[in-house]
């Protein structure tokens, strides 16, 4: 099963998927889940990436900030469970972190390879 960025665009979303994903798990079927990243985030990822050879360092610290709160307010709603909530938001803050750290090596070498850009748009489905 596959599931795109409006499947997952907020924690209401992602909790109706997991409801049907174990419907099919309950009646014995074997899955696989591909997901994409939450809806935007891939633009928005494609965006930060270009923008980073031109912008300074603080833009990108805020790009941060938002997008580690969208996705910790996602995990909330999703996710009822204190200590899963928990677990996943060091996930997040982890993948964050490496994200940051890649945005801002962007700005020092100010290049966007193919490889470096398809690393970074990597963190949309890893989140």
């Amino acid at each position: 099963m596959k599931f795109g960025g409006t499947s997952l665009s907020n924690g209401d979303n992602i909790r109706h998927v997991c409801e049907l994903l174990q419907k099919y798990l309950n009646q014995k079927h074997e899955i696989v889940v591909v997901n994409s990243a939450l809806v935007k985030v891939t633009d928005s990822l494609v965006t930060v990436c270009q923008r980073s050879l031109e912008i300074e360092k603080s833009y990108i610290s805020k790009f941060i900030t938002t997008l580690k709160e969208r996705h910790i307010e996602t995990c909330k709603t999703a996710i009822k469970d204190e200590s899963i909530q928990k677990e996943i938001g060091e996930i997040i803050s982890k993948t964050i972190s490496e994200l940051e750290d890649v945005l801002t090596g962007i700005t020092f070498i100010k290049e966007v390879t193919p490889k470096i850009r398809d690393f970074t748009l990597s963190f949309g489905e890893r989140l």
